[in-house]
């Protein structure tokens, strides 16, 4: 801590004073090199947006549900699907646009992969743990193929409904969001709590159980546990993940960071999709599960191993 100044005779009294500011923890606070100062980045607000996010896709896989529904079909108008689309097109005019501060005129001009160097080794670490992880996170299709395999062409009694594999998959990918979206605010306000790196290793590690639980799952009630429980994994993951990368991040060069980020975790997502469909058509659906179980697993260790970075780390400590 900087040491105390004595009181001047100019100070206004003890009781007027602003109270001090609570202690961040360390994996929150990051050193804004443009500006010289410390700034706290929230997470939770974050959560509010996948919160959205995951309500749409709760209310379009409903639709879809409903559409697959004989004699619903037929009376759906298709050109409702226009209204929300206008009425989001309509909502942007009210969000009001920020504009970054001029660059200096000495600066020079921002080239794309000098956040590759000027980023930091924290910065790098981080990218290639989440690259990683991609490498093992197949796209969300093959969950439901799996579960339409689990389920079978005959179906499933439910109560008086019988579902078939397809109407299953539905039902599963919408608890998935629902799950999703009553979870993204908790997690956001349990990572600005306990820290970004163990909120993201806890949704990685939880990937990792619940891949190698839809591995060997057979019954409908199984599979629609291990669907829930990626919806919490959604939530500890999908805004913290950025937070992360962007704790390291000076202003100048966050944009060109998570856009880095974007593109590598894409490719290696686009090769894990690969990977999975050439390992399911040769020896089933368990091996590839498991083979993602794997890297997950071996990610959330590196990423609960790693030491918190300089640059996150408080003015008072410098």
């Amino acid at each position: 801590m900087p040491p105390q100044r004595p009181p001047c005779p100019g100070d206004p009294p003890a009781y007027l004073a602003p109270p001090p500011h609570p202690p961040v923890p360390v994996d929150q606070v990051r050193i804004d090199t443009a500006q010289n100062v410390t700034v706290a980045l929230d997470v939770a607000p974050l959560g509010v947006r996948y919160l959205a996010a995951a309500l749409d896709l709760v209310f379009q896989a409903l639709l879809t549900l409903a559409l697959v529904v004989p004699g619903l079909k037929a009376g759906f108008d298709w050109s409702l699907a226009l209204v929300p689309a206008l009425v989001g097109v309509a909502l942007t005019r009210l969000v009001p646009e920020v504009t970054p501060p001029p660059r200096p005129a000495e600066a020079a001009p921002a080239r794309l992969f000098d956040v590759w160097t000027e980023g930091g080794a924290a910065f790098r670490r981080r990218l290639a743990a989440l690259a990683a992880f991609a490498l093992g996170n197949a796209s969300d299709v093959f969950l439901l193929l799996r579960i339409r395999e689990g389920v079978g062409p005959q179906g499933v009694a439910v109560g008086p409904l019988h579902l078939t594999g397809d109407l299953a998959a539905l039902a599963a990918y919408v608890l998935y969001n629902a799950v999703f979206a009553a979870a993204a605010y908790p997690a956001g306000a349990a990572a600005d709590r306990w820290g970004r790196r163990a909120t993201l290793a806890t949704g990685f590690a939880l990937f990792a159980v619940v891949y190698a639980g839809m591995a060997f799952a057979t019954t409908l009630a199984a599979f629609a546990l291990w669907m829930a429980l990626y919806g919490v994994y959604a939530a500890l993951t999908e805004g913290v993940a950025k937070a992360w990368v962007a704790d390291v991040l000076p202003d100048g060069l966050r944009g060109r960071g998570l856009g880095l980020v974007a593109s590598a975790t894409s490719l290696a997502a686009l090769a894990a999709s690969t990977v999975t469909g050439v390992l399911w058509t040769a020896y089933g659906a368990a091996l590839p599960f498991l083979a993602s179980a794997a890297v997950a697993g071996a990610v959330a260790v590196g990423v609960l191993r790693m030491r918190p970075s300089r640059r996150s780390e408080p003015l008072a400590s410098e």
